[in-house]
């Protein structure tokens, strides 16, 4: 296991040595200053286990991130606070399992978000505080998707629960705040959806 704290103003490119495994492998990282790096992707949990902690109002800035690559890797990110900006996409489980939990703060991706990406994969998002915000929002792609809105804001203009048509898709909204600013809100798009209020 090995496990690195990183302060004010450290490269995010150490960040990716301990949090892409090459092989079967752990990581963990727990984020606690500044930077910005439009060029740097963010991968947690490649073909091993990723985990990242961003806290103490820290600000993290990246093009895209990834939790949970490739098939058998496992992927968490943890955000209690500050902000984490993907200037392209964010996907929760693309090949493998990803989790994200945000329970204060802000997580704002400028393209699309993935939640279960490709087939196998199982993503999940536990919102309990902060706001996530994303202009396109897919849940179960072709894999599947859990997302939990307890309290906190998720703000969208697309959404798709269920996208593919091997893609399965469920939200449970037991408070909190989901706000779609067009009319394009879908359940059961082209695969499995369900949305429990």
């Amino acid at each position: 296991m090995y496990y690195a704290i990183f302060s004010l103003r450290f490269a995010i490119a150490l960040c990716l040595l301990l949090l892409v495994a090459g092989h079967p492998a752990s990581g963990a990282v727990t984020f606690s200053g500044d930077t910005s790096n439009d060029g740097i992707s963010v991968v947690i949990g490649e073909n091993g286990s990723g985990n990242i902690t961003i806290n103490g109002g820290s600000s993290l800035s990246n093009a895209y991130s990834i939790i949970g690559l490739n098939s058998g890797s496992v992927g968490v990110a943890n955000v209690s606070n500050g902000t984490w900006t993907n200037s392209t996409s964010l996907t929760v489980g693309a090949s493998g399992n990803g989790t994200l939990n945000l329970t204060g703060g802000n997580v704002t991706c400028n393209n699309e978000s993935y939640i279960g990406d490709i087939a196998g994969s199982y993503g999940e998002v536990n919102i309990s505080n902060g706001r996530w915000s994303s202009p396109v929002l897919i849940m179960g792609n072709s894999g599947n998707a859990t997302l939990n809105l307890t309290s906190g804001n998720v703000s969208s203009s697309n959404s798709y629960i269920g996208g593919a048509s091997d893609g399965k898709g469920v939200a449970n909204v037991s408070g909190g705040t989901w706000t779609n600013t067009t009319n394009q809100f879908h359940v059961g798009f082209s695969g499995n959806g369900t949305l429990n209020l």
